[in-house]
C-alpha cells in the first residue's frame, strides 16, 4: 500500500486502535470522534467502511454502545444525507437488541430522529420492516424497543401498515414479558395522539424518572420498594440510570394546555373510532396488568388518550374506565391520577368535568393514603381556577342530547375501601398519619375570631350552604354549579386537609389555600379561608409554618388592611420568637411587603421593635436577613425615617462586648451607605466605621475596611482624603493577614473611584470647552 493510502487510511486505523483499548475513555474518546473521522473520509468511505465497522463490532461496555447510539443519531449529514440514511439502520439495530436498558433508551431515541431524515418511501421500505424485526424478535429486549417507534411511524406509513402496527401492538399487550409491557404502555398515549395527527412533545425522562417525581412526598419510602414499582423487581431499578429492565422509548406525556386543539377533520374522526376500537381495550388491560408499573405507566396515557379524543367519547370510554382501573387495587395509581387531574381537566373540558369529576376530585382529596391526598391538594388552586373560569353548563352540551341536570348521575368512585396492595408504604413512611375523609357536613365552618388559639389540630368543622358566604364577582359569573361546588364541597374537604396530621398533606393544603384567596375573592377568603391560615400559622409542624409564611402576599394583597393587622398580624408576630431559625427568616422576608400594605406609622408601632433582636438573633442567616430587608425597608421609607428610627440602635451595637454583635453593626454600615444620604453617611455611619478600626477581633477590623470602602463612595472625596484613607494605610500594617489584605482592598477601590471620577470631570470641561468654541458670540448672534 502507498503512503498515500496508508495517510487517508490512517483516521480508520486510529479507530479501531482505541475501540481496542483496554482503557474504556481511550474507547469513549474514539467514538465521540467520530463525527471528525467521518468528515476525514468523506461520504462514500463513510458509508462502506466505517459504518460496517461500527456495525461488526457494535458490542462494548454499556458506556462505548450508549455513545454509539447516541452519535449515530445525528449521523445522516456525514453519510450523505437523507438518501444514504437507511445505512444507519443497521447498527442502531443491533443496539436496540441489547439488554441495558440505557443503551436500548438511546438507540430508539437515535432511531426516532432518523425517521425525520427519511422519505415516506424508505420509512415504508426500511424502518417499518425493521419495527417488524423487532417486534417479532425471540428476546424481549427487542419487542420492548420496538414498542418506542410505533408511534412515529404511524401517521407515514399507508392505510394496510397502520393496521399491521396496531395488530402488533395488540400482541405485545399480552407478551408474557413484563419489561415489554411496560414498554408499550408507557407509549400508549402519544400513540393515540399521533394517530389522530397530533404527536406530543416528546419527553425522553426514563420511567424510573416519572414515578421518582410521582413520589416525591414519600420522603421516606423504602429504596427496595421504589426499585420494585419501577423496574418489576427488587434491584432492578438504578437511581444513576445505570442498569433498569424496562422498556425503552417510554413516553410521558406533557400537559393538556401546552397542545393546540384537534380541527374534527374526517380523518380525525375515523382515527378517534379506530382508539375506541382498538387502543382503549389495550389501555384497559394493561391499566388492570397484574405488575404495577405496568398499570402506572398505562395511566400514563390517560391525558393524551383525553386530549386525542372527543369530550363525549371521553365521558363514555375513557373516565369510566380510569376510574375503575385506579379503584383496582393501587394507591400509586390514584396519586398519579391525583398529581395530573388539572391537566385531566383540561384535556376532557368544563363540561366533562362537572358531570364526571368533581366528585372524584373529592374522593382523592379524602383518600386513604397521604401521598394521594397530598398530590390532590396540589392541585386544588388549578382545578378550582379552571372551573371557575369556565363557561356556564349548558343543557346541549350533555350526551345523547339530554340536559346535564336530567338525572344523569356523575361517574365517580368511592377510594377510601379500595383494597391496597399487597405491600403497602413502610410505616415510617409519609403515609403515616390521619385521612383526611370527609364527614360531619353539618357544622359550619368558624369565621375568622372563632379558631382556637394555640396549636390546637382539631377539625375545623365544616360549611354549609347558608354559612352567608358571598363569592368573588368571578365565581358569581360562572354559574351555580361552581358555587356550590367550591361552598358545599370543596371549602367543607379543606377543612378536613386542615386537621390531616400527615405534614406534607398540610404543606400542599396551605400553598393551595394562599392560591385560592385571589380566585375566590375577597368574603370568601375572609369567611372561609383565614380561619384555616390562621391555624397553619400555628401548626406545631416548622413545615407548615415555613410553607405558608414564606408566601403570604396574595392573601395579604386580597384581604385587606383591617384584617391583616387584626387577624394575621398577630399570628406573624408570634412567628418572628419561634425557636426555627428558618421561620424567623421568612417572617423577616415579609416585612417590606407588610410594610407597605400597613403603611409607615403602623409598621414603625407594631413591627420595628422585632427588627432589634433579629439584628442579634443567634443564627446568621437571620441577621443577615434582618441586614437586607432593614435595607429595603430604608429604600422605601427614606433617610430621614432610618435616622429616627433605628440608626442610633445600630450604633449602640459597635460598643457591644459580643463581637458578633459589632460586626452586624459594620454590615449594616455596609448595606445602608449607598441607599442612605451622603450627609447621614458622613455624620453618623463614618465616626461608628473609624471608632471601631481599632477593635481587638481581626474580623471586626477587616470588616472596618470594607465598611470604610463603601462609605467612601458615598462621601465627598476631601473627606475620603483627610479621614478614610489614612485609617485605611493604618489597617494595611495590621499584623493581620485578612485585615491587610481588605484594606488594601478599600485602599484600591476608592482610588479607583477617584480616578474614575477625575476623568469624568476631564472629559465633562473638554466638552465644555468644545461647544464654547463652536457658539457663535452674542454679537454675531444678536439682529437689526
Amino acid at each position: 500500500m502507498s503512503s498515500e493510502s496508508q495517510e487517508e487510511y490512517y483516521p480508520v486505523a486510529v479507530l479501531i486502535e482505541e475501540l481496542r483499548n483496554e482503557d474504556v475513555q481511550f474507547r469513549l474518546h474514539s467514538i465521540q470522534k467520530l463525527s471528525t473521522i467521518a468528515l476525514a473520509l468523506g461520504e462514500e468511505k463513510t458509508r462502506t467502511q466505517l459504518i460496517p465497522f461500527l456495525t461488526d463490532s457494535i458490542y462494548d461496555v454499556d458506556e462505548v454502545m450508549v455513545a454509539i447510539a447516541e452519535q449515530l443519531g445525528d449521523f445522516v449529514r456525514y453519510v450523505g444525507g437523507k438518501d444514504h440514511a437507511p445505512v444507519l439502520i443497521a447498527p442502531l439495530e443491533s443496539l436496540a437488541l441489547v439488554e441495558d436498558v440505557n443503551v436500548r433508551e438511546k438507540a430508539v431515541e437515535s432511531l426516532r430522529r432518523l425517521t425525520r431524515e427519511h422519505t415516506d418511501r424508505d420509512l415504508q421500505d426500511h424502518l417499518f420492516p425493521l419495527v417488524q424485526r423487532l417486534a417479532t424478535g425471540d428476546w424481549y429486549s427487542s419487542r420492548a424497543s420496538a414498542c418506542g417507534l410505533f408511534a412515529v411511524i404511524y401517521p407515514r406509513v399507508n392505510e394496510a401498515t397502520k393496521l399491521s402496527i396496531l395488530e402488533m401492538a395488540k400482541t405485545l399487550a399480552t407478551d408474557d414479558t413484563p419489561m415489554v409491557r411496560r414498554a408499550l404502555a408507557g407509549v400508549l398515549g402519544e400513540l393515540a395522539l399521533s394517530m389522530v395527527g397530533c404527536p406530543p412533545e416528546r419527553d425522553r425522562s426514563s420511567a424510573a424518572q416519572e414515578v421518582d417525581r410521582l413520589l416525591s412526598e414519600s420522603q421516606s419510602e423504602s429504596s427496595e420498594s421504589l426499585n420494585f414499582l419501577v423496574g418489576g423487581g427488587p434491584g432492578k431499578a438504578d437511581p444513576s440510570g445505570a442498569k433498569r429492565n424496562g422498556g425503552p422509548g417510554l413516553m410521558l406525556n406533557v400537559s393538556a394546555s401546552t397542545l393546540p386543539r384537534l380541527e374534527e377533520t374526517p380523518e380525525v374522526l375515523a382515527a378517534r373510532k379506530q382508539i375506541v376500537a382498538v387502543l382503549l381495550p389495550l389501555f384497559n388491560t394493561l391499566a388492570y396488568d397484574d405488575q404495577e408499573s405496568v398499570r402506572i405507566l398505562a395511566l400514563e396515557s390517560t391525558v393524551a388518550f383525553a386530549r386525542a379524543l372527543s369530550p363525549e367519547e371521553c365521558e363514555e370510554h375513557l373516565i369510566p374506565a380510569v376510574l375503575k382501573a385506579i379503584a383496582f387495587k393501587s394507591w400509586r395509581a390514584r396519586c398519579l391520577l391525583a398529581s395530573k387531574f388539572t391537566d385531566l381537566q383540561l384535556a376532557v373540558g368544563p363540561e366533562v368535568t362537572k358531570r364526571c369529576l368533581l366528585d372524584t376530585f373529592l374522593s382523592l382529596l379524602a383518600d386513604d393514603m397521604a401521598e394521594v391526598r397530598s398530590a390532590a391538594a396540589s392541585q386544588i388552586k388549578d382545578f378550582t381556577a379552571n372551573l371557575l373560569t369556565s363557561p356556564a353548563p349548558s343543557p346541549a352540551a350533555a350526551p345523547n342530547g339530554e340536559s346535564s341536570s336530567s338525572g344523569n348521575a356523575p361517574i365517580s368512585m368511592d377510594f377510601s375501601q379500595a383494597s391496597e396492595d399487597a405491600s403497602p408504604p413502610p410505616a415510617d413512611s409519609v403515609s403515616g398519619g390521619g385521612g383526611g375523609g370527609a364527614g360531619g357536613s353539618n357544622s359550619k365552618l368558624p369565621k375568622a375570631g372563632d379558631l382556637p388559639d394555640g396549636n390546637d389540630q382539631q377539625s375545623l368543622p365544616y360549611l354549609t350552604a347558608g354559612a352567608g358566604a358571598t363569592p368573588s364577582s368571578g365565581a358569581a359569573a360562572s354559574g351555580d354549579l361552581q358555587n356550590s361546588f367550591v361552598l358545599q364541597k370543596l371549602l367543607p374537604a379543606i377543612c378536613d386537609l386542615n386537621a390531616d396530621s400527615n405534614v406534607h398533606v398540610k404543606s400542599k393544603l396551605g400553598l393551595a389555600i394562599l392560591g385560592l384567596a385571589p380566585i375566590l375573592g375577597r368574603d370568601v377568603t375572609i369567611n372561609h379561608l383565614l380561619p384555616i391560615i390562621l391555624s397553619q400559622l400555628r401548626d406545631e409542624s416548622p413545615d407548615v409554618r415555613l410553607n405558608l409564611i414564606s408566601n403570604m402576599e396574595e392573601v395579604n394583597t386580597v384581604v385587606g388592611v383591617d384584617h391583616l393587622s387584626s387577624s394575621l398580624l398577630p399570628a406573624i408576630v408570634d412567628l418572628a420568637r419561634v425557636p426555627v431559625w428558618r421561620i424567623r427568616m421568612a417572617v423577616i422576608n415579609q416585612m417590606p411587603m407588610l410594610a407597605e400594605q400597613l403603611g409607615e406609622n403602623f409598621f414603625d408601632e407594631k413591627l420595628m421593635q422585632h427588627f432589634f433582636g433579629w439584628l442579634i438573633d443567634a443564627a446568621y442567616a437571620v441577621r443577615e436577613a434582618a441586614v437586607l430587608n432593614l435595607t429595603r425597608l430604608t429604600e422605601k421609607f427614606g433617610s430621614e425615617w432610618a435616622k429616627q428610627i433605628f440608626l442610633s440602635e445600630i450604633v449602640k451595637l459597635s460598643h457591644n462586648e459580643n463581637y458578633l454583635h459589632r460586626m452586624i453593626c459594620l454590615q449594616c454600615i455596609i448595606h445602608l451607605s449607598p441607599v442612605l444620604d451622603a450627609s447621614i453617611s458622613k455624620d453618623v455611619l463614618l465616626p461608628t466605621a473609624l471608632h471601631m478600626n481599632q477593635d481587638r477581633v481581626p474580623n471586626v477590623r477587616f470588616k472596618v475596611a470594607q465598611a470604610l470602602a463603601k462609605i467612601g463612595e458615598a462621601i465627598p472625596s476631601d473627606l475620603v482624603s483627610s479621614d478614610v484613607m489614612p485609617c485605611l494605610q493604618r489597617l494595611t500594617e495590621d499584623p493581620d493577614v485578612d485585615v491587610r489584605f481588605f484594606a488594601n482592598q478599600a485602599i484600591n477601590s476608592l482610588k479607583s473611584l477617584a480616578d474614575g471620577k477625575s476623568k469624568a470631570n476631564g472629559n465633562a470641561n473638554t466638552q465644555s470647552m468644545q461647544v464654547d468654541a463652536v457658539l457663535p458670540s452674542d454679537e454675531l448672534m444678536t439682529t437689526d
